[in-house]
């Protein structure tokens, strides 16, 4: 079953019910305090002319916030698991390749190296949560990590509030969970199978990480 648009990203509520026009594009583009009203206009179709318009506003307030800096870190690939029919992924479950995940000792050795080269940020990467490498090898991990370096990022599978709760008290500083695409037919198309395949719950994640502190 396709999944439905989630209602945060219509607009018409935030446009008295009629949809976005291109002057609600070009209002939002120059707006000083943007809010929902103009969020939704700029996710809308009517805002696909306006694209390297909004690439420009995009870059303007990027430098205005953080400058012009490079932030470095190292992303570790602790297991290649996967029960995702993702159409695009090279470990998709499908796909014939070798699996294996660092056992911890594994991990803080491939960590320390990585200390050693003088970066200071670490990524942590899994593929979908399984019996071979689920939450609590992902906690574990983390505490690992912790101990090495001031920042700990974490790019797996999506999670509960509780769950990315203990992650943070472990010493995670951030998540990433890639959508892929906001369009839900064609999100469904490309996600043949597996949990990934639930758009919302994915949708959702970084609402609970953000909850979870």
């Amino acid at each position: 079953m396709t999944p439905q648009m989630p209602a945060w990203l219509d607009p018409s509520p935030w446009l008295g019910g009629s949809g976005a026009t291109p002057g609600d594009v070009e209002r939002a583009l120059v707006c000083d305090a943007p809010g929902p009203r103009e969020l939704a206009a700029l996710l809308s179709p009517a805002a696909h002319p306006f694209m390297e318009a909004m690439a420009q506003r995009a870059r303007a307030l990027t430098q205005r916030h953080f400058g012009r800096t490079i932030s470095m870190y190292a992303p570790l690939y602790l297991a290649n698991y996967c029960t995702n029919g993702c159409a695009y992924c090279g470990f998709a479950s499908d796909r014939i390749l070798s699996r294996r995940r660092l056992e911890p000792p594994e991990a803080e050795e491939e960590l320390a190296m990585l200390k050693e080269s003088g970066f200071e940020e670490v990524l942590l990467l899994t593929g979908e949560r399984t019996s071979h490498a689920g939450f609590d090898y992902l906690l574990e991990c983390v505490s690992l990590a912790a101990r090495w370096f001031h920042a700990v990022g974490v790019e797996a599978f999506p999670m509960t509030t509780r769950e990315y709760a203990l992650l943070s008290e472990a010493g995670c500083t951030g998540v990433t969970l890639y959508q892929e695409t906001y369009d839900p037919r064609r999100y469904d198309r490309l996600h043949r199978w597996g949990p990934k395949k639930d758009y919302l719950d994915r949708l959702d994640a970084p609402a609970r990480a953000m909850e979870a502190g």
